[in-house]
């Protein structure tokens, strides 16, 4: 079992810049082109905004932010998996983090961007409860930009176990494609 650690860092963490790095290149093997990795760091302060940086057995690996849209409506933004790690539900670990964080902060919904040669990412949101929306960033290429938004519930996502820092195993509950119903 792999030693799992999915701890809040600044965006100017260096291991964190190295996994924007790698998003920022995997997208331009998708794309003709690719939004630039910089960001303003604060963005991604608390207590709107967050970073989060997954080690598995002490390597980064994944990386997501989560920043304020508006006054009810918070952002994911730069989620990334190394590709060696893509498949066991750490994607979801990251995702449901950053949920967890607008959901404290405030938020009731929560939008995201991806390409549409992104499958995996695509497949993970929906899989998440994520419907499909018009684009929010108008400069965006309508053939291959795809928006998702998801009303982020307390009574219904309380039953979903809590991704945290753990050992994963093959019954982790964060593997699972869609929450245990009750």
């Amino acid at each position: 079992m792999s030693q799992l650690d999915l701890r809040v860092v600044a965006f100017t963490d260096p291991q964190a810049q190295q996994l924007v790095s790698e998003l920022h290149t995997d997208q331009l093997t998708r794309y003709p082109r690719a939004d630039p990795p910089e960001e303003n760091p604060a963005d991604y302060q608390a207590p709107d905004g967050l970073f989060v940086l997954l080690l598995v057995d002490g390597r980064a690996v994944g990386c997501g932010g989560y920043r304020r849209h508006d006054a009810t409506t918070g952002e994911i933004k730069r989620m990334y998996l190394h590709p060696a790690y893509r498949g066991h539900g750490y994607g979801r670990r990251i995702l449901h983090r950053l949920e967890a964080h607008g959901r404290a902060s405030g938020a009731s919904t929560v939008i995201l961007e991806t390409g549409i040669r992104n499958i995996a990412a695509i497949g993970l949101y929906r899989s998440a409860g994520y419907q499909a929306i018009p684009s929010y960033a108008h400069s965006r290429d309508r053939r291959i930009n795809r928006a998702y938004a998801k009303t982020l519930h307390p009574e219904t996502e309380a039953s979903w176990p809590p991704c945290v820092p753990a050992v994963m195993s093959p019954a982790d509950p964060c593997r699972n494609p869609e929450p245990a119903q009750t």
